[in-house]
């Protein structure tokens, strides 16, 4: 990017690659496989998607991003339900009634 000259973008680029970071961070410390599987799909799905529309056009980048965007998606959400129902079973083990 600005390699090309192409600067105007650089702070945005910027601040959305902290976010990613912060997001798989996130997902990493939480020690939960499901979502620390989620956010690195979720990046790999932006990464060929920046990359097919930035760099150079690939055959099966719309395919390849939606698939892999919704299933980062999946397993991010699904990594909620589970840590809920993991909450809520410690919970009612803890109970005293």
């Amino acid at each position: 990017m600005l390699a090309n000259g192409n600067t105007g973008l650089w702070i945005p680029v910027l601040v959305y690659v902290v976010v990613i970071s912060i997001m798989i961070w996130s997902a990493v410390i939480s020690r939960s496989w499901i979502a620390i599987a989620g956010a690195i799909i979720f990046f790999m799905s932006d990464s060929l998607l920046a990359w097919n529309m930035f760099v150079t056009s690939v055959s099966w980048a719309s395919y390849g991003v939606m698939i892999s965007y919704y299933l980062a998606q999946f397993l991010l959400a699904k990594s909620i339900e589970v840590s809920n129902r993991s909450v809520i079973s410690y919970a009612n083990h803890r109970s005293p009634v």
